[in-house]
This record gives C-alpha cells, sequence and structure tokens, in this order.
C-alpha cells in the first residue's frame, strides 16, 4: 500500500519522527510493525528496505515512525531523513502479535530500551485516546538524559514509570547505571500473572529475557520484541 511523507519532527539531537498520509484508511493495532521500502541511489549493503514499529496510534490520521539517525547511519537512514514532503512510498500492512492483551485488568510491566520505546508509545496515546486505563508500570533505560522521549506523554496518561539513566549527569535524580532484573522486580512487585514486555537492542532483550525466563515459571508470560543494529 502506498502512503505519502508529509513531515518530520526532531526529538532528539539524533531522534525523528516521520509523518506520513494514507490513499487508504489502515487499521492496526498498538505495538504493530510495518516494512516500509524506500528505494535510493547507491544503496549499501543494507538495502532499502526496514521494519518499523508504529509510534503513532491507531486513531491518529497520520501514521509515524520514531527512529535514530547519526552520523554513520545507513544510506536508508540518511535517505529517509531528506525525505522531501509529498514522496510517495510503499509499506506492508501492520503486522505482529506486540500487542497488549485484550483483558483490562491484566497487570503489566513495559521494559524499553533506548529506541525500544516506540511501541510504548502507540499503545500510549491509544489508551489516553480512548480513555482507557490499565494497571501498567514502565522502565525505560537511556544512555543520557538527552535520549529520553515522550515523558510528558507518560505523564498526561499517569502512567507509573522508573527511568534509568546508564550515564547521567551530576544533575540526574532518578535511577542510575544498568537496568536489571533485580530493580524491575522490585520496585514493580509483579503477580503471578503480569505480563513483562521487553522491547530494545538485541542483547537487552536477549539477557532480560533469558534472565526472567529463570525467575518465572510460565514463559508466555514474556513478550519481546526486538530492535536490531542498535547498541
Amino acid at each position: 500500500m502506498k502512503i505519502i511523507f508529509d513531515h518530520q519532527s526532531a526529538e532528539t539531537d539524533n531522534i525523528f519522527t516521520f509523518y506520513f498520509k494514507t490513499e487508504e484508511t489502515i487499521s492496526y493495532t498498538p505495538g504493530q510493525f510495518i516494512e516500509l521500502r524506500l528505494p535510493h541511489k547507491r544503496p549499501d549493503n543494507r538495502g532499502d528496505i526496514r521494519w518499523f514499529t508504529l509510534s503513532s496510534s491507531p486513531l491518529e490520521k497520520e501514521l509515524s515512525i520514531t527512529t535514530r539517525i547519526v552520523k554513520n547511519s545507513s544510506s536508508y537512514k540518511k535517505t529517509l531523513k531528506d525525505l522531501k514532503p509529498g514522496t510517495v512510498l510503499s509499506i506492508t500492512t501492520p503486522m505482529g502479535d506486540f500487542v497488549l492483551p485484550k483483558i483490562l485488568q491484566t497487570k503489566i510491566i513495559l521494559i524499553a530500551g533506548g529506541i525500544g520505546i516506540t511501541p510504548y508509545l502507540s499503545m500510549i496515546k491509544y489508551l489516553i485516546e480512548t480513555k482507557e486505563t490499565r494497571p501498567i508500570h514502565l522502565f525505560y533505560t537511556v544512555n543520557n538524559e538527552g535520549d529520553i522521549i515522550y515523558n510528558d506523554l507518560f505523564e498526561k496518561y499517569k502512567l507509573p514509570t522508573t527511568i534509568v539513566v546508564n550515564q547521567p549527569t551530576s544533575a540526574w535524580g532518578g535511577e542510575r547505571g544498568k537496568l536489571s532484573l533485580n530493580m524491575i522486580l522490585g520496585i514493580a512487585e509483579p503477580t503471578d500473572n503480569t505480563l513483562f514486555y521487553i522491547s530494545g537492542p538485541d542483547s537487552m532483550v536477549k539477557d532480560l529475557s533469558e534472565t526472567l525466563e529463570k525467575t518465572i515459571k510460565d514463559h508466555k508470560r514474556i513478550i519481546t520484541d526486538f530492535f536490531p543494529g542498535y547498541n
């Protein structure tokens, strides 16, 4: 299906959100992702296709994706950053099962590493728009304070949020260092039915999910979403 690039906004010095208009109504569930084809001259060995979780809510008029772009980014990311309004691109139908459970009372722990926050942006926007209340605690780990995005969104939903900064400045008053399972379990106090969502760089998701599997008996309570290529 076709989408039309409309505009972009800078969330930080190297994190950007890209907004697209659609030629037809696209239905999706918060947390799902799309494949975006971006043809460009002299693509590097990573090619012209990427997978992005939608950071927009299904109730918004435009689709959006949020991603990190730095100086040594791929030819794909550099082309994305230079897109001109009106450019027509092709995406797949949204897909994936990294979505909220149907039972509203289910206790949920959301864990995000860096740009892995994007599926939760879609979820929380949707919950705000629908006025749907769920028992959720968000753990969000970043390298430094400048990497934190959309904290105002979480405050608007009154979402219990623990932000952990790996390399904080002396001014940072929150949690410091590396996000650990002990920290998560100690702060959130999950029940035997709590669902754990883990989204972020491969290594973080792998480490946390493997450690968590040793702690809880039901592995179906662990839902993961990998963001390859990020540290």
